[in-house]
């Protein structure tokens, strides 16, 4: 099956929720961001050309190896934990995360985790009808300028959360 199985079975769905995320946000060639459960690095592959430098994450070797031949050289593979990134705080403008979080319990702790990575956001996405969906949409209520898109073409909620206000519990 490998990259080209998963890009047919989910690659719409998965270029969707990118785009919707990537209409929401100001990026530039001086952005650095990652993607942190990058994957075979789809979205690795449509932002590169929008920032400085990409930065994958993914805790699984062999999916490193695909996102190297979808991507080549243009972005940094990282083999690591989500859980205990590799990384400099505040190193990324933005932090990405497609459809992994919801697998953790205590999403909202996971992201105050990983927003001391990133310098302007975090950007998640969460699956629909989950504990996780219903927790992040309780938990963000007090946060200021936070956006939800909730768009029905995809299975996902995406949350984009700036680090221009306090977030509660962090």
């Amino acid at each position: 099956q490998g990259a080209r199985g998963y890009l047919e079975l989910h690659g719409e769905e998965q270029l969707l929720k990118y785009k919707l995320a990537l209409e929401n946000l100001s990026l530039d060639s001086k952005d650095l961001v990652a993607d942190f459960g990058c994957g075979i690095g789809l979205f690795l592959k449509v932002v590169e050309g929008r920032v400085g430098g990409v930065v994958g994450l993914n805790l699984s070797l062999e999916e490193l190896k695909r996102a190297k031949d979808l991507v080549g050289g243009s972005a940094h593979l990282v083999q690591g934990d989500i859980e205990t990134p590799p990384f400099r705080e505040e190193v990324f403008t933005y932090i990405f995360s497609f459809t992994v979080l919801h697998h953790f319990k205590g999403v909202p702790e996971k992201i105050l985790s990983l927003k001391r990575f990133a310098k302007k956001g975090v950007v998640v996405s969460i699956l629909r009808r989950t504990g996780a969906e219903r927790e992040i949409r309780e938990w963000i209520k007090d946060i200021k300028g936070v956006r939800v898109i909730d768009n029905r073409s995809v299975k996902d909620i995406l949350v984009i959360l700036p680090l221009t206000s306090p977030f509660p519990g962090g």
